[in-house]
């Protein structure tokens, strides 16, 4: 490994986390100023759980960061005690001021308030430097539908505009809450309606999804890879076939054996199907060219490859406007989940995201473009603040209903009470944080060992990336 992938992969690891923690940092912050400002005792400003590695008192808090870098809190015992999370109070909360209901809905209703308003102030950077915005990726048409698959059994068509999924508008391939790939993957109906246009007929299809092993099991129809745009060779690695055969970078594939190619992911489809030698048409100019060509085996993935990369970069930069972004993060948690809790869709828990799948996103749009982080970043905050409004004990949004139930009782409820339902509130949530970092971790390393064997793609002599291939 050399020294520049090394320097690569520490700052980009630590733009992410300074990034993550930015956020954790906002949140509690919100909680910190709306306490002091009620009058509330704080004891300790923390970021990260865990043991505690380093800190300093000020004005009678204290202020430290602690051994896991995910997540945070702000001690607050006279709203509960916590002290399997937070340690052991200073103080016996029978010795502190009682605080009105009021205060304690306007503490835990300022942290999410705060990450909102972070998300917003995202919106509104994003939205001055600009967000790269693949071009490719704003068509609704089918390019290739996989012969065999739901897709094609139904009846759908290479050329066709999709319209509406589930009687829902969606306005590009992917990349938005109303994207075909993620109306797809959301869907929370057994079977899926598509509405298309097919010239001048306005055709409506019920398509029964398959789980897709590739991603987990999330549900598939057969078009997802295959956005219809042009196969553009945005690159040609050393000692591969399409080399050897004279493939240019800049050449477009317009057929492969035969068959019109309007997909970049239907010459791969069509390549890992095929047996023997295979025939690219290529446009070069004004010229069109055929190339022959025998596929070799990749030894890490096993697939059959001609060692084309194909020109996606086809990047915009474009102004969102904030109310936009703000918005998609909205719908695309609303949609995740109305998903997450129909028994008729694909998505369940394991495909949700924590702290260590957030971290590793950060990380994997760095090294894409660092605009793409704050686009991300505004969903994020807005996911964060929504999700801490949850009515669970633990969460802000349990917090405030159990302010509400005092201010309603005109009496807290019983200390040993809250502490249980807290407690057991906080061991559910922390073996949902396992069990969802159990499958971030997996999706980590798989990412980590692709991006290490694209660094060797680059340097290593073909004969160690290629064999043949295998009858």
């Amino acid at each position: 490994m050399t020294f520049s992938i090394v320097f690569t992969v520490l700052a980009t690891f630590l733009a992410a986390f300074c990034l993550f923690s930015v956020t954790v940092f906002v949140h509690e912050l919100g909680h910190f100023l709306a306490a002091r400002w009620r009058g509330l005792v704080v004891e300790e400003f923390a970021i990260g759980m865990g043991k505690k590695v380093w800190g300093f008192p000020w004005r009678g808090v204290e202020y430290t960061l602690r051994l896991l870098p995910f997540g945070g809190f702000v001690k607050l015992p006279q709203m509960v005690a916590m002290e399997a999370v937070e340690g052991k109070s200073d103080q016996d909360i029978k010795d502190l001021p009682p605080v009105s209901p009021l205060s304690k809905i306007i503490t835990a209703f300022a942290g999410p308030l705060f990450s909102f308003l972070l998300a917003v102030a995202f919106a509104f950077l994003s939205y001055a430097v600009g967000v790269p915005q693949n071009q490719g990726l704003l068509t609704q048409t089918v390019g290739f539908v996989e012969p065999g698959s739901p897709a094609a059994e139904a009846g759908l068509m290479p050329g066709d505009v999709i319209k509406r999924i589930d009687g829902q508008l969606v306005s590009r391939w992917q990349g938005r809450y109303d994207g075909v790939v993620e109306s797809l993957m959301l869907s929370k109906n057994e079977r899926i309606k598509i509405e298309v246009e097919r010239g001048s007929q306005s055709l409506v299809f019920s398509i029964l999804p398959v789980p897709n092993p590739a991603l987990e099991n999330l549900r598939m129809i057969g078009i997802e890879d295959y956005p219809s745009r042009p196969a553009i060779v945005g690159q040609v690695h050393k000692g591969s076939p399409a080399e050897k055969a004279g493939i240019h970078k800049g050449d477009t594939v317009v057929s492969l054996n035969g068959q019109t190619v309007s997909s970049p992911g239907l010459v791969g489809y069509l390549v890992g199907k095929s047996e023997g030698p295979v025939t690219l048409s290529v446009q070069r100019g004004g010229d069109i060219l055929a190339f022959t060509m025998t596929p070799v085996m990749e030894k890490t993935s096993q697939r059959r490859l001609l060692g084309i990369g194909w020109n996606l970069v086809d990047r915009k930069v474009v102004s969102v406007p904030p109310s936009e972004q703000i918005l998609n993060g909205v719908f695309t948690i609303k949609r995740t989940i109305e998903a997450l809790f129909s028994p008729k869709s694909g998505v369940g828990i394991r495909h949700l995201s924590g702290p260590v799948g957030i971290f590793d996103n950060l990380m994997n749009l760095l090294t894409v473009d660092w605009r793409l982080v704050l686009y991300f970043s505004v969903v994020l905050n807005v996911n964060l603040a929504i999700m801490n409004l949850l009515p669970i004990p633990v969460l802000d949004g349990g917090h405030i209903v159990l302010s509400l139930a005092e201010w309603i009782r005109r009496k807290p409820a019983e200390t040993r009470i809250v502490e249980v339902m807290h407690m057991a509130s906080l061991g559910i949530i922390l073996c949902f944080f396992l069990y969802v970092t159990f499958f971030d971790i997996n999706r980590s390393a798989r990412r980590v060992m692709n991006f290490f064997e694209n660094s060797k793609e680059s340097k290593e002599p073909a004969a160690l990336q290629f064999e043949p291939s295998k009858p």
